[in-house]
């Protein structure tokens, strides 16, 4: 099942876009980023031992992401000991609208629930009255799509979408936040077909 996945993967036509990507983020790093065809050739190469060891060499540092909807979280984590973490982007937070840094609001007629702050590298996020405090500086990938929306990934795996849209002077919050972050996290996304909608973002 390993296997057949990563062929679909990187026989897609979308495979020598994410092995740009790799190269230009490991091979600064002294990481050799294999082309898809070199990693499909080294994937079937693999045998299961080998592949049962370096999940176990792996284990304490593994991220494991699970659609919520699709699956019992809190009896997963148990079966496996894995530790079920909040896969919001960022941590709760207190702050007021009204401080430091630059002020966005929301539109469609959200102006008074929707806003967000950026201060130097931290984001306050709030929506329905429920705000988040985004340290940039944990960000590790940044993706755009092609209608502008910005995908956040942190260290943990946590991930939220930035839509222009939601925003008044929305793609100016955007271009802020991608002035924030390291140039080389942030990748294009344009290729992606399948970003998320925007119905958990809709208008109280």
């Amino acid at each position: 099942a390993a296997r057949a996945s990563v062929r679909a993967q990187f026989s897609s036509p979308a495979a020598w876009a994410q092995h740009q990507d790799e190269r230009i983020v490991l091979e600064p790093l002294g990481i050799t980023a294999l082309d898809p065809e070199a990693t499909i050739a080294y994937v079937d190469s693999v045998g299961p031992e080998a592949l049962k060891s370096v999940l176990s060499q792996a284990w304490d540092s593994l991220v494991v992401m699970v659609e919520e909807d699709e699956a019992d979280l809190p009896s997963l984590a148990s079966e496996f000991n894995l530790t079920l973490a909040d896969e919001e982007l960022g941590v709760p937070d207190d702050a007021r609208r009204r401080g430091p840094g630059r002020l966005w609001l929301g539109a469609f007629g959200s102006i008074f629930r929707y806003w967000c702050r950026l201060d130097d590298n931290i984001l306050w996020w709030t929506e329905r009255g429920v705000t988040r405090r985004v340290d940039l500086d944990d960000i590790v990938v940044a993706g755009q799509f092609a209608d502008g929306a910005l995908a956040l990934i942190d260290r943990q795996g946590c991930s939220d979408i930035v839509f222009p849209a939601l925003w008044i002077r929305g793609r100016r919050l955007v271009n802020a936040i991608i002035e924030c972050l390291p140039e080389q996290i942030v990748r294009d996304f344009s290729w992606h077909d399948n970003r998320p909608a925007r119905d958990s973002f809709k208008a109280d």
